[in-house]
């Protein structure tokens, strides 16, 4: 009789431990995808981040562009060229 009821008990601690290893890897999938959303957001913000600094690339560019054409116009008194320096000034 003591050999059965330990063979139940043996089996009613491993029917235990069961959930609990469930429960354990459920805890480290959990950690795992908050890991991944936080990576993701991060992502996020170096994407925006990169878009801002391309299109200030973009607008320095287009500042060079127009500086060059002013420093080749020969005309100062060119409207385009005016606005261009009052814009400078700003």
């Amino acid at each position: 009789f003591t050999a059965i009821s330990n063979n139940q008990l043996q089996s009613i601690n491993h029917s235990n431990k069961i959930p609990q290893e469930k429960n354990e890897i459920s805890q480290e999938r959990l950690k795992i995808e908050e890991k991944k959303y936080k990576l993701e957001v991060k992502k996020d913000g170096l994407e925006e981040k990169e878009q801002v600094v391309e299109e200030e690339n973009q607008q320095i560019q287009i500042q060079t562009n127009d500086l060059k054409m002013l420093c080749e116009s020969d005309n100062i008194n060119d409207p385009a060229a005016q606005e261009f320096i009052l814009a400078l000034k700003e």
